[in-house]
């Protein structure tokens, strides 16, 4: 509902229907206000849960998981034992 000279001629010259029209107006945005508020809400438990499936998923296929275990093993006792001068 939008508030317009057209709105508020159509109350009259009644102050009391004036207010009560005012105040619905104000009722009807406030309810539109906390839908949009809820809607946000759910829209970012929504991306922080992709966000949690993504931090699972990408070190599921990082190069080092490509590697075997030996090697990997044989590259962590070369770095051990390297002398770093």
């Amino acid at each position: 509902m939008d508030l317009t000279s057209s709105t508020i001629a159509a109350a009259g010259h009644d102050s009391q229907s004036l207010e009560k029209l005012i105040k619905s107006l104000i009722a009807a945005s406030e309810e539109k206000i906390a839908r949009i508020d809820s809607q946000i809400q759910d829209l970012i438990c929504m991306r922080n849960r992709e966000y949690g499936l993504l931090a699972t998923l990408k070190p599921v296929i990082a190069p080092i998981r490509k590697l075997s275990d030996e090697l990997l093993m044989d590259i962590f006792h070369r770095a051990i034992y390297m002398r770093w001068n």
